[in-house]
C-alpha cells in the first residue's frame, strides 16, 4: 500500500516531487577538467558553492564516466541513496526570489517532472546541466535529492511532515475518535495482517463491508487510505 501514500499526497498536497525515472535521452554537456567540482568535501568557491556535496560528487563522477569514453554505457553513481535514472537526477532547488522564475530557468535546462512548493523547485534534471544550473541568478542553492527513509511502520506518509502532524503526535490529540473510510475494497488482497505486523495499521479495524464485486480489479484502496490516516493520527 506504500504507493497510495506517495500518490495521495503528491496529488492532494502538491508537495511531493514526482520521481518516476525518465525514459528521455540523456542531455549532457562536456566540461573541461579544470571546471569540474571537487568530489570530496572542502571549501568550494564560486557558483559551485550553491550545490551540496552529493550533487558535486555525482556530477564529477558523471563527467569522469564520459571522459573514459563510456558515454554509451548506463551511468550509475556510487552514492546509491540518490534518486537517479538514465542520465538524470532528482534535485531540490531553492529560489533567490520568485520560485516561478527558477522553475522556468530550470525547465529550459531540461528539468522534467517538476513540482514547486514555496521557494523550493524539485524535479529530474540532466546531470550534465547541473554546471549551468548553479550559475543561475535565480538559484540560491541546489541539492541532490535522497531516497525516502522509512521510519514508522513499513512506510511513513510524506503528509505527516507536510502537515506537522509529527509535532503533535506526543499530545495524542483526538485519541479515541473513530475514523471512517469509504472505498471499494479493503482486504481483498489479504494484506491487512501484514499491515498490523509492520505497525502500519492497528488491530481491530471494524470492516463494515468488504464484498465489492471488483474481481481482479480490486486494489484494496481503502486499506491504503487507512494507512495514510493512521500515519497522521496513530
Amino acid at each position: 500500500m506504500a504507493h497510495y501514500r506517495t500518490w495521495f499526497f503528491a496529488v492532494c498536497l502538491a508537495v511531493a516531487p514526482f520521481t518516476l525515472a525518465s525514459n528521455e535521452a540523456w542531455a549532457v554537456e562536456a566540461i573541461a577538467p579544470s571546471q569540474r567540482p571537487a568530489l570530496l568535501t572542502g571549501k568550494v568557491k564560486g557558483a559551485w558553492a550553491k550545490a551540496n556535496g552529493a550533487l558535486r560528487g555525482v556530477f564529477s563522477e558523471f563527467q569522469a564516466h564520459r571522459g573514459l569514453g563510456r558515454a554509451s554505457e548506463l551511468f550509475k553513481p556510487s552514492n546509491t541513496s540518490l534518486q537517479h535514472g538514465r542520465g538524470r537526477i532528482v534535485v531540490d532547488a531553492v529560489a533567490v526570489g520568485d520560485a516561478g522564475a527558477l522553475l522556468n530557468d530550470l525547465r529550459k535546462m531540461g528539468l522534467q517532472k517538476a513540482s514547486r512548493y514555496g521557494a523550493v523547485v524539485s524535479g529530474w534534471i540532466p546531470i550534465g546541466a547541473v554546471s549551468r544550473a548553479v550559475e543561475l541568478q535565480s538559484l540560491r542553492s541546489i541539492s541532490a535529492s535522497f531516497k525516502p527513509i522509512h521510519n514508522v511502520g513499513a512506510v511513513t506518509s510524506e503528509g505527516v511532515v507536510s502537515m506537522n502532524a509529527d509535532v503533535v503526535h506526543s499530545t495524542q490529540i483526538g485519541a479515541g475518535i473513530t475514523i471512517a473510510v469509504l472505498s471499494d475494497s479493503f482486504n481483498q488482497k489479504a494484506g491487512y495482517a501484514d499491515d498490523v505486523a509492520s505497525g502500519d495499521l492497528p488491530a481491530g479495524v471494524n470492516i463494515l463491508d468488504d464484498t465489492a464485486n471488483c474481481g481482479s480489479a480490486c486494489s484494496d484502496e481503502g486499506r491504503g487510505m487507512m494507512q495514510l490516516a493512521y500515519d497522521v493520527a496513530p
